[in-house]
């Protein structure tokens, strides 16, 4: 547990620190915490949920992947399409996790570079953002990473860039398409708004046509009314507390929106994300895993308003108001490390670049479950 103490301190103590560096020497402090934080998530070893998962659909979906054959597409098409092309270059599974650990701190950092205080955002982030998304849904840590992106380019009023983005961002995670519909809040009526929402029309028949199957298999999956056993896994302990927190930084905003944001889209599309916010707290008692699943994607709002909301009220300790932000994250952090369903996947921390050892027995004729009727030789569970 040490390590993801001292990930989260790193932040903490930079955004606490009174001492005002040059610009030169700050963005060399900020680019060598980025390169440790890549290092920390790309290399880590038999770490985070789905690892088995992972394992299998590069060792052995890869092998079957057809590009122009949607039906073998058993993961999001992006991800086996990126699994295939890594495989195919010879290249060891650990590559996958470099490159989602890229897409997912460039993201972050384009959010983050929006707010008063970078240090402040990547602090309330590592508790569940980087730790839990990054390291445990890689393929949702790449399609939330491709959507920050797009944001950023759709507040400084660009079109056709975010929908590009979201688009490769749901090949990742099909999840990340609904975030489509933000161009709504900006809908007028033009010659570029026409081309842009015929493309979307497009889209919409693509999904309908060749990934109906995925949605009803996500839904199937994560809102199941009959098996208990199901019903156990469709449900997160710690939903409540996560999703509570978006609810309380989502009032905040709704009340507080014109102080909080000048940018007209920005301001509009957290309006929109804070109701639906708000709205999910309703079905959490149903079904948490879904829930808390698609507020993975609404998080950036708490990190949105707690640092803007201590910057803009500057009358009030600013060091003060850190400190306390800090301790309600890091007390966070431990109670899902200590008390989460599915945390032990994390602990201990492994790294690549650090002495290892697998998690896993190695048996020449051994097999670990993936997922239902799918196996993986512990050969390769040993090998990598």
């Amino acid at each position: 547990m040490a390590v993801y103490s001292i990930v989260f301190i790193i932040p903490f103590l930079a955004a606490l620190s009174p001492q005002q560096f040059s610009k030169n020497l700050s963005n060399y402090l900020w680019k060598l915490y980025l390169i440790s934080l890549f290092l920390f998530i790309g290399t880590r070893y038999q770490v985070g949920g789905d690892w088995l998962n992972f394992l299998h659909f590069f060792y052995v979906d890869s092998k079957n992947f057809d590009m122009f054959n949607f039906a073998t597409v058993r993961s999001e098409y992006g991800y086996e399409f990126l699994c295939y092309i890594i495989y195919n270059l010879g290249l060891p599974f650990y590559f996958i996790n470099f490159i989602a650990a890229i897409i997912f701190l460039y993201g972050l950092n384009e959010f983050a570079k929006r707010q008063p205080d970078k240090w402040l955002v990547f602090m309330m982030a590592t508790t569940f953002l980087i730790i839990v998304v990054s390291m445990g849904y890689t393929r949702q840590s790449i399609g939330l990473g491709f959507l920050l992106i797009a944001l950023n380019q759709f507040f400084d009023g660009k079109k056709l860039f975010p929908i590009i983005l979201i688009i490769i961002g749901s090949s990742f995670h099909l999840s990340c398409i609904f975030f489509l519909t933000i161009f709504l809040l900006d809908f007028r009526l033009s010659y570029k708004n026409l081309l842009v929402w015929f493309l979307l029309f497009i889209i919409s028949l693509f999904i309908l046509v060749y990934v109906n199957e995925n949605i009803s298999r996500l839904i199937k999956y994560y809102y199941t009314e009959g098996d208990d056993a199901k019903k156990i896994i469709n449900q997160s302990r710690g939903a409540i507390v996560r999703i509570s927190i978006n609810a309380i930084a989502a009032l905040i905003f709704l009340f507080n929106y014109k102080k909080l944001s000048n940018n007209l889209l920005e301001r509009k599309f957290y309006i929109y994300i804070s109701i639906l916010v708000i709205s999910s707290l309703f079905l959490v008692k149903t079904n948490s895993t879904l829930v808390d699943r698609v507020n993975i994607y609404f998080m950036p709002i708490q990190f949105l308003v707690f640092t803007r909301l201590i910057y803009l009220y500057s009358e009030i300790n600013k060091s003060f108001l850190i400190f306390f932000t800090g301790c309600i994250y890091y007390l966070m952090l431990w109670g899902w490390l200590i008390y989460g369903t599915y945390s032990y996947i994390w602990l201990p921390y492994n790294s690549l670049i650090l002495p290892h050892t697998s998690k896993y027995t190695c048996n020449d004729h051994e097999e670990y479950w993936v997922w239902e009727n799918l196996k993986i030789d512990s050969d390769i569970l040993c090998k990598y």
